[in-house]
């Protein structure tokens, strides 16, 4: 909970909040990976979490645009590893 929580607020109003919008498909912003153009899909889990046991080498993906220097895209190298992408820190990401 944040400073601005009114009194009445609390974690299983949200909670219940949030369930019935993913149920109903609801979002404030469409949900994307790495930038607009590529959205993703999101919906309720179906059973229990499970862990893919794959490593292998993705490629290069899109990190964000670098607004401030004539709009240029940053990228990170991703690296699956155990079913696990760790995403970088922003100067960590090469700029294209």
């Amino acid at each position: 909970m944040t400073a601005r929580a009114c009194p009445d607020d609390n974690l299983g109003k949200f909670l219940v909040m949030s369930e019935r919008r993913l149920n109903n498909g609801q979002h404030i912003f469409q949900p994307y990976l790495g930038c607009r153009e590529f959205p993703a899909f999101v919906e309720p889990a179906t059973g229990p979490a499970q862990a893919v046991a794959e490593t292998r080498e993705m490629g290069w993906m899109l990190y964000d645009m670098e607004y401030e220097r004539d709009r240029r895209p940053r990228f990170f190298k991703v690296q699956l590893e155990d079913g696990v992408m760790r995403v970088l820190a922003w100067e960590e990401a090469v700029t294209g």
